[in-house]
């Protein structure tokens, strides 16, 4: 029969492992993006990699004045619907994105956007947080917390 110590050992060993596969960072990202993706986009799109070093999340959304929580960003997608008309149906993209380009020193960037009129998107909003970490393990345990404060925007 195993120990308690036994067992914490074995788990702790487990994720040393996971660790130290090459594209763990980036599974992580692309695991909790997918998460936020469906807890607050309508219709996400497939998590990507739109720039090196960057995944993403976003979704093209067309009428979601009431989905819309933050009271100064439902004023301009109020305003985005008196200038267009309510017939046009105004879209507008909201992304959630973590940049990993400076992983290595312990640095990664979420940022929540906006932007109004897509395509043209004349009006964008955006939120960014840095998260500072010093371990693998912290960066795992505090991603998920960075990124709802940025989906705040939302």
């Amino acid at each position: 029969m195993t120990t308690n110590e036994e067992l914490v050992k074995k788990h702790q060993e487990i994720v040393r492992q996971q660790i130290s596969a090459p594209d763990w960072t980036q599974r992580v990202a692309m695991k909790t993006l997918e998460t936020f993706g469906h807890r607050y986009f309508d219709h996400p799109s497939p998590v990507a990699s739109p720039r090196y070093g960057v995944i993403s999340v976003e979704a093209v959304e067309i009428g979601i004045k009431d989905a819309i929580k933050n009271p100064a960003i439902k004023g301009q997608l109020i305003e985005l619907i008196k200038t267009l008309g309510k017939e046009e149906k105004p879209k507008i993209l909201r992304s959630l994105e973590v940049d990993l380009n400076n992983y290595d020193r312990g640095v990664v960037v979420c940022q929540a956007t906006i932007s109004f009129g897509y395509p043209e998107a004349d009006q964008t909003v955006c939120k960014k947080q840095n998260l500072e970490f010093s371990e693998a393990l912290e960066y795992r345990n505090r991603l998920a917390r960075v990124l709802e404060e940025v989906c705040e925007l939302f």
